[in-house]
């Protein structure tokens, strides 16, 4: 993706500011894909949560800045739903 395309995305879907670090359960809460916790790992054990287009299978994966890919996380839930996380 190119920066003119992730800022689409972020405008489009919307973004969220990200802490130093979270849990991927929780990431996809505080950022509104998923009313809950439980939620969010129900999606994972389905194989429909993803971020930077990575399918994430731990329910225990924890996200700092190094994964940050050009200064954002891309979440993805299922097919359509998206999110932006800015560092």
């Amino acid at each position: 993706m190119t920066p003119a395309d992730i800022d689409a995305l972020a405008a489009e879907a919307g973004s969220a500011q990200a802490p130093a670090e979270l849990k991927v359960l929780e990431l996809f809460t505080a950022s509104g894909l998923t009313a809950s916790n439980g939620e969010a790992k129900k999606l994972l054990q389905s194989g429909a949560i993803y971020v930077n287009e990575v399918k994430i299978e731990d329910t225990q994966k924890t996200f700092t800045a190094d994964d940050f890919v050009n200064g954002i996380l891309l979440l993805r839930k299922g097919k359509k739903s998206f999110k932006v996380i800015k560092k």
